[in-house]
């Protein structure tokens, strides 16, 4: 499953919004999500998209995850472990879960 997140902020920070797609091996529409995050950055609105995507993909039993991003400082926060400290608690619920996942991330 190829998952597709972007984060926006209006002002940095500012109001802020989400969006992810996911489309299968065959390129077909799976499922998407935008949402309103409230004020913040945009690298939290990057971060969060990333989190929430990959949330929405353990639901729905989706293991094998290729992750499209195209924030570089967000991709680099995750494979550094140096998210935002509001976001660690998630990531490490994340990390539990994920064990058994493939991951391919690409900006």
């Amino acid at each position: 499953m190829k998952l597709n997140t972007d984060g926006v902020a209006f002002g940095n920070p500012g109001p802020s919004g989400i969006g992810v797609t996911f489309r299968d091996f065959e390129g077909s529409f799976k499922l998407s999500l935008c949402q309103n995050i409230g004020n913040g950055s945009n690298f939290r609105a990057e971060c969060l998209a990333i989190l929430e995507g990959v949330e929405l993909a353990i639901r729905k039993g989706w293991v094998m995850l290729w992750i499209e991003a195209d924030s570089e400082p967000a991709i680099k926060a995750f494979c550094n472990d140096s998210l935002l400290w509001e976001l660690q608690p998630r990531m490490e619920k994340l990390l539990h879960y994920t064990s058994g996942f493939h991951f391919h991330i690409d900006f």
